[in-house]
């Protein structure tokens, strides 16, 4: 009995601390943000922009993956603690090298496609799940030309799930 409470007990810590308290305290995970259309933005997304939908895709993706560090990088999980990025997703940071978490890389993404005018903010879904360090994740389902692509800076994930 006193196994069954004590693992009670650590599913509902696991489950207040990972996913409930994240899913309301980090941002675009409860509170969507407006995606935001500047002469900054305008400026980078022209050197990305192509006549071609999955180019222009490739090419955001090859832009925040290149430009911003998620999971797969070493030392991540100490980066990950210590940074100051995690409740922040400020637009401005989009064209520095930095560690930004799901959340931001995401909005980064979707800021980028939207502004491309290539693509609605309709074609692109937020989708959560529980990742594999047990914490609540999100990643982006884009739709477009019978297509569905899963978008996942955080892990470099960018793949065709449905064709």
């Amino acid at each position: 009995m006193i196994f069954i409470n004590t693992l009670a007990i650590i599913f509902i810590l696991w489950l207040l601390f990972m996913v409930v308290i994240p899913f309301i305290i980090f941002p675009n995970y409860l509170f969507k943000p407006k995606i935001i259309k500047t002469d900054f933005m305008g400026t980078i997304v022209d050197t990305l922009n192509n006549t071609e939908r999955q180019k222009t895709l490739e090419n955001i993706w090859g832009y925040i993956v290149d430009k911003h560090y998620g999971f797969v990088e070493q030392g991540f999980i100490k980066k990950m603690i210590l940074s100051p990025n995690l409740f922040k997703n400020k637009i401005e940071n989009i064209d520095k090298s930095i560690i930004l978490f799901c959340h931001t890389q995401n909005l980064y993404i979707k800021t980028l496609l939207v502004n491309s005018s290539q693509f609605d903010d309709a074609d692109i879904k937020i989708k959560w799940v529980i990742s594999k360090n047990f914490i609540i994740h999100q990643y982006l389902l884009l739709s477009f030309d019978d297509k569905k692509i899963k978008i996942d800076p955080f892990f470099k994930i960018c793949e065709v799930i449905y064709s």
